[in-house]
């Protein structure tokens, strides 16, 4: 998977992550199935500290194309969700051709 931004050593709380990831030729419902499972792990008890996981995959010839929107309490919380099976087994089945990272601080 990709590595995190270099500006993820300012986050000191809260922050949000904006994961883009384009799918492999012909594995786009695949990684549909892992980022699902993904998100069931990330959006239940066994993640407290991940406040946001929510998935979304584009329309007609950019059905390929997911986006990710995550929000963490800290970075701790972000290395505990990606030590998940479920996050593991996404990252070891090669389906993602390309992805993006970027790491934002909401503002009201």
């Amino acid at each position: 998977m990709a590595t995190l931004p270099e500006t993820i050593k300012y986050v000191k709380g809260k922050f949000i992550l904006i994961a883009t990831v384009t799918a492999k030729e012909g594995k786009a419902d695949e990684l549909q199935k892992h980022l699902a499972a993904v998100r069931e792990v990330a959006n239940s008890s066994q993640e407290p500290g991940t406040l946001t996981y929510r998935t979304a995959r584009g329309f007609g010839e950019e059905s390929n194309k997911f986006v990710v929107v995550e929000e963490y309490e800290n970075p701790a919380v972000l290395a505990h969700h990606a030590s998940s099976a479920q996050y593991l087994a996404l990252k070891e089945s090669g389906v993602a051709a390309e992805i993006s990272i970027a790491l934002f601080d909401e503002f009201q």
